[in-house]
């Protein structure tokens, strides 16, 4: 079985899973003053990802190994403050109560909380159990993961250059518990986003 096929199944449970939050996002985002889901996208980790994580984890390059991994499926949920963190939660209980939780804060920066969420998928004749990954973070943290953390990686980390994005996440966080106080005194993000842009999930 190629890998593509052998993963059909995480890609119907992220939809599954995604087709819950959207509904989520509607919802809360139309009693705020503001977009709590600033965005939601989702994905099923590639061929050579896979690879790497089974290789990192010490698991084999096998169906069985890829089954144990936990990322598979996907989900990632930008919030616009990290005061938000708690009400996505609960959405996510909501609909998955026996949702688990693990927060992530790396010495690289990188701060986010994940939770896993079993669902169930018809494969063929039967039904399998499958674990989808719902990452949760906030605007700053979710830019400089996408630029920033994965030049990180392969850096040398006691090297300047390493210092310097470690710094570059601190500032990010500076800044966004400065838009934290800036919530409080009634004065949100001021760019628009519209209903499309928050569930671009669907146009991945």
């Amino acid at each position: 079985m190629t890998y593509s096929a052998f993963t059909d199944k995480f890609t119907s449970a992220r939809d599954i899973v995604g087709v819950k939050l959207a509904s989520c996002a509607r919802e809360r985002n139309r009693m705020d003053f503001y977009p709590v889901y600033y965005k939601i996208t989702g994905r099923t980790k590639e061929y050579e990802s896979a690879m790497k994580k089974c290789d990192c984890k010490g698991e084999p390059r096998t169906e069985e190994g890829i089954k144990r991994l936990k990322d598979i499926a996907g989900i990632r949920i930008v919030i616009s403050y990290k005061s938000d963190l708690e009400s996505v939660k609960a959405d996510i209980k909501k609909h998955f109560p026996k949702a688990t939780e693990k927060k992530l804060k790396k010495g690289s920066g990188y701060d986010a909380t994940h939770m896993f969420v079993e669902v169930e998928v018809l494969v063929g004749d039967h039904i399998e159990k499958v674990v989808v990954e719902i990452q949760i973070v906030t605007i700053g943290m979710n830019d400089w993961s996408k630029r920033q953390h994965p030049d990180y990686k392969k850096a040398n980390k006691k090297s300047a250059e390493g210092a310097i994005y470690r710094r570059m996440a601190e500032i990010y966080a500076e800044l966004e518990e400065l838009q934290e106080q800036l919530r409080e005194l009634g004065i949100y993000y001021s760019e628009p986003v519209s209903e499309d842009s928050v569930v671009s999930y669907f146009h991945r």
